[in-house]
């Protein structure tokens, strides 16, 4: 039988893991839709790169003061960097051209 902090840490195991598979699917989608808004003229490739270069500008600075808030807490800070990484938009920039594209000839 598991004492309570054997199960403490097989919940933030599994949570970690979680939450790392969520920003595989991300970058995943991320990379489909500003593949695909390229290859139908819908981005320009330097406002893709200029997005990359914002997003993550953004995701250092928030997970860089993650860290200087938490440096006692390492587990913490895992967790605190896939969570920042999720909430910060990524794929949804490569997918509004598609959208307004697909709604404008609907």
């Amino acid at each position: 039988m598991q004492t309570g902090s054997n199960r403490e840490r097989f919940i933030e195991k599994i949570i970690q893991t979680l939450l790392a598979g969520l920003v595989a699917v991300k970058i995943l989608l991320a990379t489909l839709a500003f593949r695909v808004s390229l290859q139908r003229g819908l981005l320009a490739q330097s406002s893709v790169l200029g997005y990359l270069v914002i997003w993550t500008l953004l995701v250092a600075a928030l997970r860089t003061s993650t860290v200087i808030q938490n440096y006692h807490y390492k587990e913490e800070i895992l967790v605190a960097s896939l969570v920042i990484v999720l909430l910060v938009p990524l794929a949804r920039i490569g997918f509004c051209p598609i959208a307004l594209a697909r709604s404008r000839h609907a």
